[in-house]
């Protein structure tokens, strides 16, 4: 564990550095009361720990992201600690990310006039940048850190160990600030340009300590911003927070790293930066987004950097811009001119395609690519996606090349589970299933979007489970993983596989009851998850009359041009069928929101299933 001081006009901070941090320190808080700002994440995941540490501690709860940090969860807050009976000789324990930190701090700060802060960062944003240096803020409208303060907290305990639990989402986040620093420091500069793999543990530890070091040497000469050094800070910015603001579909870290490609082009267009220095310092960005996606209406988007709060006059714009070697310089502009260059970035050749594939034994007729290059043009990225039929017996020659060679890859039968044992780890429902259908290749991280897929397609026909029987033929991959999602829907769920155990095994992981032969039953839904029925089997079917005609909703999750024959004989007995296509679809969508970094929106995956079907029947 390292320390290292921190020393203001206003006060002193001392931040604790490397693992172990958190068990040695908070056991070394000492004041007379305390009170805890957490959210609900951190809440969930540290519940034993949050119970080991602070046992009798009172604690506000915020729901986490970025829609808390607000007017209304600050009062909020403040009265929870008025209600604790907090004295000024308490102290405020914000243990969270960057959200918590800001609105603890403010709460801190306030209350009273002032009471004691201690900064506990989980994610690799708030530790590498935003529990250092005594900003605290909520956001005001559309005006991000409006009301705010400068306050800094006696301690900082920085301990890696809560990196471990972070989804890869929460890690770009965070590198895109650590890029920022390689802008305006040039020995974090060379070690993230010249590092093989920059989400490694031990190198985070090693990075993070380089970039509060930075920090607290700047905040040390201008803690509140004022004599121009502690801009610096801001590089990417104004551009990111405009972007943040407009479109809020990717996190705070991936939109300060994107909004830094804007503003390099800017810097190059003013002849503050060469394109030999800004190309360097666009293969960092990469890091964080693999690829700039072309947004639309942008110039609406760039004029909310009017209210960014480093610009000296309202109609001019404000950007710091890296220059080489760790210096910056700043560069103001009418806000015209801004948004021309904006403009002008977003039309640019930005990076290559990403690069996916399909892999799976067979997978001549996947649909994938027609769906993932349909999702992409509309989403604004570029991209190549190849097929890859690989046959069983050479799957471990071929999988790590592919990995290698690709962005992200989607994952058929018979490799969903096989693949794992490639991966650093697996994150979401692929934790859950036991089965990848995703993996971001980079971060050599596996999900599972086929509970997704599938929930959402019941969701958007109106199917309604709970407190009523489902079928589910077939306990493979995707069976699995429909098991649980019609678990957590509600259903009472009875499944059938050929092979009984592992009927039995899905049965045991998720509390539903296996059958060892399909009989007549007043089901809600009959869902087929087995390979039956599939493009060279279309007319076999692994059920008959007798039992479909007990359901009112038949379920084929194997997509085929052809209607299957399992769809065939429910839709002659009247019943309600869906077929895989959606499932497919939306598998399709939550999967390239991992490979795009952009948050889901089932109202939008909707809305582009429908456009999709428009114009397949062009």
């Amino acid at each position: 564990m390292k320390v290292i001081n921190l020393n203001t006009a206003s006060s002193e901070s001392e931040i604790y550095c490397g693992a172990g941090a958190f068990e040695s320190r908070v056991p070394q808080i000492k004041y007379k009361d305390l009170f805890l700002v957490t959210d609900s994440n951190v809440a969930e995941i540290y519940s034993d720990l949050i119970g080991k540490f602070f046992p009798a501690c009172p604690k506000y709860v915020i729901r986490a992201g970025e829609a808390s940090k607000t007017y209304n969860t600050l009062i909020a807050i403040l009265k929870a600690m008025a209600n604790a009976d907090l004295t000024r000789k308490g102290c405020v324990i914000a243990l969270g990310g960057g959200v918590v930190g800001d609105i603890a701090g403010l709460a801190a700060s306030l209350y009273m006039r002032g009471v004691h802060l201690v900064q506990i960062p989980t994610t690799l944003l708030s530790q590498v940048d935003s529990s250092v240096g005594g900003k605290t803020a909520v956001d005001l409208g559309k005006i991000k850190n409006a009301i705010g303060t400068f306050y800094q907290p006696e301690q900082v305990i920085v301990d890696p160990m809560f990196l471990r639990t972070l989804p890869e989402r929460e890690m770009r986040c965070g590198m895109g600030e650590i890029v920022k620093y390689a802008g305006i420091d040039d020995g974090i500069f060379k070690k993230l340009s010249a590092c093989p793999d920059v989400y490694d543990f031990d190198f985070l530890d090693e990075i993070t300590y380089d970039c509060i070091m930075h920090k607290a040497k700047v905040v040390e000469q201008d803690e509140r911003d004022s004599g121009g050094v502690r801009k610096s800070l801001n590089v990417g910015h104004t551009a990111g927070h405009a972007l943040e603001l407009f479109y809020g579909d990717k996190s705070h870290g991936e939109y300060v790293a994107i909004g830094m490609y804007f503003e390099l082009y800017i810097a190059q267009k003013e002849g503050v930066t060469d394109s030999k220095y800004a190309g360097e310092l666009k293969k960092l960005i990469a890091l964080v987004a693999p690829q700039i996606p072309r947004f639309k209406d942008i110039g609406r988007a760039a004029k909310l950097a009017s209210h960014d709060k480093k610009n000296a006059r309202a109609d001019e714009i404000s950007i710091v811009a890296p220059t080489g070697g760790g210096s910056f310089k700043e560069i103001k502009l009418p806000i015209e001119q801004f948004i021309n260059y904006m403009k002008e970035s977003n039309m640019s050749d930005i990076v290559h395609p990403i690069k996916l594939a399909v892999i799976g034994k067979d997978v001549s007729a996947s649909k994938s690519p027609e769906m993932h290059g349909f999702l992409a043009k509309q989403l604004g990225y570029k991209i190549t996606y190849d097929k890859i039929s690989i046959p069983e017996d050479n799957f471990e020659n071929e999988i790590e090349g592919i990995l290698n060679n690709y962005d992200g890859i989607n994952v058929t039968i018979p490799y969903k589970l096989s693949v794992i044992s490639h991966l650093k780890k697996t994150a979401g429902d692929a934790v859950q299933f036991g089965a990848v259908n995703t993996v971001s290749c980079s971060a050599r991280v596996g999900y599972n979007t086929d509970g997704m897929g599938f929930a959402l397609m019941l969701k958007n026909n109106g199917v309604e489970l709970a407190g009523k029987r489902a079928l589910l033929l077939g306990a493979g991959g995707a069976g699995r993983s429909v098991a649980k999602k019609l678990k957590d829907l509600g259903a009472e769920v009875y499944v059938y596989d050929k092979f009984t155990q592992n009927a039995k095994k899905v049965a045991g992981e998720f509390s539903v009851t296996a059958i060892e032969q399909v009989e007549h039953g007043n089901y809600e839904v009959i869902i087929n998850a087995t390979g039956v029925g599939m493009h060279k089997t279309v007319g076999v079917s692994p059920v008959g009359v007798e039992i479909l005609k007990d359901c009112n909703v038949a379920v084929d999750l194997i997509y085929t041009p052809q209607k299957s024959e399992f769809l065939r004989i429910a839709e002659s007995l009247g019943k309600k069928i869906i077929n895989g296509e959606a499932m497919l679809f939306y598998q399709a969508y939550y999967s390239d929101c991992y490979y795009f970094g952009i948050e889901s929106d089932a109202k939008k995956a909707k809305q582009l299933f429908e456009l999709y079907q428009k114009e397949q029947q062009k």
